[in-house]
């Protein structure tokens, strides 16, 4: 009987284990499907957050830009027992500063101008419907200083003795004035008298922002909806931003009535100005 030798053996046993077997295979498949699952839950995480951020830094710069604009011109506000402010609790006063003048202005303008903060009332999208408004109109220097008043200059819609409203920012779902007094009261109502209180102390304006893309996806009924909501939402007696941030985080706000990415792009933002010189 021949015998093959042991070096022979060896080789031939070599051969036999070249390649992996089915559970290295498996082994290995399992290890990959797991990194790949991994990999792909963190960049689905790292996108989803950096479309988290972009929708916060879009609210953020278009609160800011209004919220400036509502500070310096509270700043410059002319609040004078003979000099009618904010009518009806609208968002309506006199600055010490040069307005736009009309194409029927003639005369001297004056360093005055009646300022008002308002909607667009264009309701046919969602994006011009929540775009907050600021418009000027210069005061002639003509009218003594008693005579400043909203008289003819009616500042509850803009005709043709006012320049036109500058568009300023879409996504103002809402927006809310406080009125704060010396004594810790605070109201969403000013006095409906032609003096000025001397009480008053600080104005507060409350800013609901939705983001550029979840706007797209609203429709002007449900911003109507929702800011007529979160009107009704306002105690009067806090925080407008504590009021609202309360409502939008408890159980009452349904958000199955809104696009998904409302629940992230809807933020909140209040800046009280101190008013001086009263």
């Amino acid at each position: 009987m021949n015998y093959l030798p042991i070096s022979s053996i060896n080789r031939l046993f070599r051969q036999r284990r070249v390649g992996f077997t089915l559970v290295e295979i498996m082994t290995a498949l399992t290890v990959l499907s797991i990194m790949l699952l991994m990999m792909g839950q963190l960049l689905a995480f790292v996108s989803q957050a950096w479309i988290n951020g972009h929708r916060n830094v879009n609210d953020f710069t278009k609160s800011r830009a209004m919220l400036d604009m509502f500070a310096s011109d509270i700043q410059a506000g002319i609040f004078r027992s003979d000099v009618t402010i904010f009518p009806n609790s609208n968002l309506e006063f006199y600055t010490k500063r040069a307005g736009i003048p009309s194409a029927s202005t003639s005369g001297t303008v004056r360093n005055a101008s009646l300022v008002q903060y308002s909607y667009n009332t264009d309701t046919s999208t969602s994006v011009s419907i929540s775009t907050f408004e600021r418009g000027d109109m210069a005061i002639l220097w003509s009218s003594s200083a008693s005579q400043i008043s909203f008289g003819s200059i009616n500042p509850a819609s803009f005709g043709s003795n006012t320049t036109t409203p500058r568009n300023t920012a879409p996504g103002v779902i809402a927006y809310k004035v406080l009125f704060v007094y010396s004594d810790g009261t605070s109201s969403t109502t000013y006095p409906s008298t032609s003096s000025n209180s001397p009480s008053l102390c600080a104005v507060a304006l409350t800013l609901a922002v939705v983001d550029d893309q979840s706007l797209q996806q609203l429709s002007p009924a449900q911003v109507l909806a929702l800011r007529s909501t979160l009107d009704g939402a306002v105690s009067g007696t806090r925080s407008v931003k504590a009021d609202w941030e309360a409502y939008l985080n408890g159980s009452a706000m349904s958000w199955t009535s809104y696009p998904k990415t409302m629940a992230s792009g809807l933020k909140v933002f209040e800046r009280y100005v101190t008013i001086t010189g009263l």
